[in-house]
This record gives C-alpha cells, sequence and structure tokens, in this order.
C-alpha cells in the first residue's frame, strides 16, 4: 500500500490489486480513482503541485493522470523489470 497527502485534506491511497484511491476530507470517505488503470500491485505513488498524479504499478510501470485519475497514461514501462520499489517525481 502507498499514501501520499497532495494538499490540504486531499489524500490518495494506492492498494493491493484494488487501485487508487482519494479523500477530499483528510480520510473520511473514499473514491476510487483508478477505473482505467491495469489492475497489480501499487507500490508508490506521487503527487506534482499541479496535481498530476503518478502511480508505480508491480509488473506494469508507471503510469501518470493530469486529470485526478479519470485517466491514465504509462509513461514508462521499463521501471517495472528493475529492483525499483518507490520514485519521486520534480514538478
Amino acid at each position: 500500500m502507498a499514501v501520499i497527502v497532495s494538499s490540504e485534506g486531499v489524500v490518495y491511497a494506492g492498494t493491493s490489486n484494488y487501485g487508487v484511491y482519494k479523500s477530499d476530507d483528510s480520510g473520511a470517505t473514499w473514491t476510487q480513482v483508478s477505473n482505467r488503470l491495469p489492475s497489480g500491485n501499487i507500490y508508490d505513488l506521487a503527487v506534482t503541485p499541479d496535481q498530476k498524479i503518478f502511480c508505480m504499478i508491480k509488473t506494469r510501470g508507471i503510469y501518470r493522470s493530469e486529470n485526478e485519475g479519470a485517466s491514465w497514461e504509462l509513461v514508462n514501462e521499463d521501471a517495472y523489470s528493475s529492483m525499483m520499489q518507490c520514485f519521486a517525481v520534480s514538478p
């Protein structure tokens, strides 16, 4: 599981085989934002100041969403072939 706080009250959580969830109220309620993301174990998440979400999925690669999880784009498929289990992004 990966968890990241992106801004006041906004929290993202990546789960094992259940996708990415977002909370706008500090975790009181959650909404799945990964319905177009491949299934798999989510190793890590990162969110940039302009709210781009990056998600690393085991055996799949690193994906990016520029619309709060409505759609996802594969940005690095080589990441899963290494021993990498976490990453960071620079705005």
